[in-house]
Parts: structure tokens; sequence; C-alpha cells
């Protein structure tokens, strides 16, 4: 009986580490299934993440189109206003002329 009993403990222990190995099997496909979507969401990230750079690169240069487009507004703005600033002193001018009587002027 001695034996019966050890080789039922054996038996016992046995089990028990073939219990604790299958739980130790699905952790590890478990752990190695998260592996794999951390993998694909590592992926994802790095391919949104170049469209990203890929659109502040675009948007840079946009936006120095756009202030390049500013800068030679500006200057034809103030080319502009010095000519209408000459303009209406030249205005000006006439009218003054306009009123003077040269008739009067003459005789």
């Amino acid at each position: 009986m001695l034996a019966d009993e050890r080789q039922e403990k054996e038996l016992a222990n046995q089990r028990a580490q073939l219990t604790s190995n299958a739980a130790l099997w699905d952790q590890l496909a478990e752990a190695e299934k998260r592996e794999q979507i951390t993998k694909q969401e590592l992926t994802l990230t790095k391919l949104s993440l170049a469209s990203y750079e890929k659109l502040i690169e675009k948007l840079q240069g946009e936006l120095e189109n756009l202030n390049n487009q500013k800068a030679r507004l500006q200057q034809y703005k103030n080319s502009k206003s010095k000519r209408i600033e000459e303009l209406e002193n030249k205005m000006k001018d006439l009218e003054i002329l306009e009123n003077i009587d040269l008739n009067r002027i003459l005789t």
C-alpha cells in the first residue's frame, strides 16, 4: 500500500503540475496575442505619424507661400499708397490752379 500511496501522490502532483502548466500555456498564449495586437497598433501609429509629418511639411510650405504673398501684397500696398498720395497732391494743386482767375490776373 505504501507504494500505491506514493504513486497516487506522484500522480496527484503530476496532475497539479499539468494544470499549472496548462494555465501557464494559456497565459503565454494571451501574452502573445497582446504582443501581436501591440505590434499592429505600433505599426499603425508609425504610419499615422509618417502621414502627419508629411501633412505638417505640406502645411509649412503653404504657410511659407502665404507669408511670401503677404509680403508682396504689403509692398504693393505701400507703393500704391505712395502713388495715391502723389496723385492726391497733384489734384490739390490742380484745384488751386482752377480757382485762380486767370483773366483777372492778366488784366
